[in-house]
């Protein structure tokens, strides 16, 4: 196994909130800089647990350097040193034997060591910059690691790509147990190459990488193993993540277990009336197409013929103001609402977390506009407009086919286009033929053509259909015997 024996330089930005000479809190930005090297290769390889690049990438994540800067300035601030004086003191000597021992037991643990302090320094941030959020919001190709705990030694936290076995007692990761971390806890992944989902090894049910051929743990072919289930997208206002837990993560993701359901009487008294609710249906359909054979005989004729008298004079109407035609006289206007407009007030925007599936996870923003609904008033016109309008019928009628047919007489009052003024407006005409049931003494109607209409001879009988429910003659199905 190759490791990377050279010097290597480790840089971090932090903003913290210190107290100025007066007192105010100011919004600092410490910029902390490390040389560090491999000293112990053995540790060093053992931590990594088989996977050195891991370890390099979580090195220079920049999460045990913000740790350093956080328990540095702690540490210091116990011991009575004023943190005000960051600001001030051009040098930051008195801190550096607090950070030097603090960096040593960190790093110990790997195998690594510190050469030199580089750079450790303080600068103010503007009052603008202070104002926006520490984490700054994660771009389109913003990655970051999932995190786990580990069951065996109850180490938690633990980065889901970086550590694939527990830095602390060596267990395995469990992928299952994957979780998201709040935003505090987000650790950036670098350079990270997204090849698919990790597959799980189906001989020894070890978690691999998707770009693996064969499995780390025990040599077999990854070519059948199944994809691990990933974590349901979590959707949440920015930067007010409620946070995830390995338990949830882990029930999430456990297959259904199919419980066996009991018959509940609600269930059944449900199925009893849809039942009864189809066999009501069912038979009302039945009964509305159910008919039975009649004969029927022809007792009569009659008919009915009608003409519209129109009158020309003035008719109140209403509309839009503005769309009132020509010569219309207005006799109220009113203000209504004629329609909304809606504006553009901002917009709602929520977080998506997202799980690869792969031990880290991307975050996508998503924006909702936000409109104001405001309604739009004009003027409504109430007006009189002359126009033709129906007045009154004239109606004519006969009760036999030796009635001569005609056309009931027209009396005009004046005839014209003046106020007042009437015409003939359309006619109307209807021919019925009446029918009795020779055995009941139902009795039935039937609109037809006139010609249809003289066919049908005084006494004549037919066979027909007659519905049973409402007992009403099926006119297209009369036949002559």
């Amino acid at each position: 196994m190759s490791v990377n024996l050279q010097p290597q330089e480790l840089r971090t930005v932090l903003n913290v909130t210190v107290n100025d000479a007066e007192g105010q809190p100011r919004e600092v930005r410490v910029t902390l800089a490390l040389v560090v090297v491999v000293a112990d290769e053995g540790r060093y390889v053992a931590a990594s647990q088989g996977n050195p690049q891991g370890l390099v990438d979580y090195l220079a994540s920049g999460v045990l350097l913000q740790q350093l800067i956080t328990q540095t300035l702690a540490t210091a601030t116990q011991s009575g040193w004023q943190m005000a004086s960051l600001l001030s003191e051009t040098s930051t000597q008195g801190l550096e034997s607090t950070l030097g021992n603090l960096a040593a037991q960190t790093f110990a643990p790997f195998g690594v060591r510190v050469l030199e302090l580089r750079t450790f320094q303080a600068t103010a941030i503007a009052a603008a910059a202070a104002a926006a959020p520490a984490a700054p919001a994660a771009s389109a190709d913003a990655v970051y690691e999932m995190l786990w705990n580990c069951r065996s030694c109850g180490a938690d936290g633990l980065l889901g790509l970086t550590h694939r076995h527990c830095p602390n007692c060596g267990s395995p990761q469990d992928p299952s147990s994957r979780y998201f971390p709040t935003d505090d806890k987000k650790v950036a992944v670098r350079d990270h190459r997204f090849v698919g989902v990790d597959r799980r090894c189906r001989f020894c049910s070890t978690a691999n990488g998707r770009a693996s051929n064969c499995c780390g743990t025990c040599g077999g072919p990854l070519a059948q193993g199944a994809d691990l289930a990933t974590r349901a997208d979590q959707l949440h206002a920015v930067g007010q993540y409620a946070g995830d837990t390995a338990a949830a993560a882990h029930q999430e993701r456990q297959p259904p277990v199919p419980t066996p359901k009991k018959p509940k009487k609600w269930a059944l008294g449900c199925s009893i009336a849809a039942g009864v609710g189809l066999l009501l249906f069912t038979l009302m359909v039945v009964m509305c197409s159910w008919s039975k054979g009649a004969e029927v005989v022809v007792t009569g004729h009659s008919w009915t013929r009608e003409i519209n008298v129109e009158r020309y004079g003035n008719v109140e109407k209403s509309t839009w103001c503005d769309q009132m035609p020509g010569g219309a006289a207005v006799k109220k206007r009113s203000r209504e609402v004629r329609s909304h407009e809606s504006t553009k007030t901002g917009e709602t925007c929520k977080t998506r977390k997202i799980d690869r599936g792969d031990g880290t996870f991307k975050e996508k923003e998503e924006c909702t506009p936000v409109y104001n609904d405001k309604a739009v008033y004009d003027e409504r016109c109430s007006y009189d407009l002359r126009e033709w309008s129906q007045h009154h019928k004239l109606k004519q009628e006969g009760h036999s086919l030796s009635e001569p047919l005609r056309w009931p007489s027209v009396a005009l009052e004046r005839v014209g286009t003046c106020l007042g003024c009437e015409r003939e407006g359309t006619r109307s005409e209807a021919f019925v033929v009446h029918f009795k049931d020779k055995a009941s003494p139902e009795v039935f109607e039937c609109s037809f053509p006139e010609p249809r209409w003289r066919s049908l001879a005084l006494k004549q009988t037919f066979k027909a259909k007659v519905a049973v429910v409402g007992k009403v003659l099926d006119c297209s199905s009369l036949s002559p015997y």
